[in-house]
């Protein structure tokens, strides 16, 4: 069963994590300072996705709950599978597109983490293959979400146009992630 207040970390867990202090500090100032709010009082992840971005609230799964673990794991594999069902006709290989169904198996409890990295394994080759001069392969979230705006940038022909493509796709990707943390909430 889900915490009333979704997944959630505390300022000590984040700065035992390793934090970027930029956010660290806005998001304290944000809540009128740690020693008000606290060290150890649970900050939901939505909140720090509001104040500092998607890439933070991304980061913030690492620091989780220990309790909230595998519901973090859920939340972050389906948020993943719909960045990329986004952009997936957009993807020039079957390797790419399989990533989608396993992240949903995992996000359900069906796919093991070992069957997910042959998926991603095979998608980076895939991605390798297509943008050799750009295979980065850092982890799964990052790839997934700049994966999305790339695609989405795309199809733009100005750089005007592709500032406004990138923006719309941030923005839906805050929003698609801002409802997979509401507890209770069903997409």
């Amino acid at each position: 069963m889900p915490d009333k207040q979704g997944l959630c970390t505390t300022f000590a867990l984040a700065y035992k994590a390793g934090v970027r202090m930029g956010s660290y500090r806005k998001l304290a100032k944000s809540v009128g300072g740690i020693p008000k709010y606290g060290r150890d009082a649970p900050l939901p992840l939505s909140e720090i996705l509001t104040v500092c971005g998607l890439s933070d609230a991304l980061w913030s799964f690492r620091c989780v709950f220990p309790r909230q673990q595998r519901e973090a794991g859920r939340v972050l594999y389906s948020f993943l599978a719909d960045v990329l069902e986004r952009i997936q006709d957009k993807m020039l290989d079957d390797r790419s597109k399989a990533v989608i169904p396993m992240l949903r198996r995992r996000a359900a409890g069906l796919a093991t983490a070992d069957e997910l990295e042959r998926v991603r394994r095979d998608a980076a080759d895939a991605f390798t293959a297509v943008n050799a001069d750009d295979a980065d392969d850092n982890a799964v979230v990052y790839n997934a979400v700049r994966a999305a705006i790339r695609a989405a940038d795309a199809d733009a022909d100005a750089p005007a146009a592709a500032a406004t493509v990138y923006d719309d796709e941030r923005a839906w990707q805050m929003e698609c992630l801002r409802q997979h943390l509401i507890p209770g909430s069903v997409l």
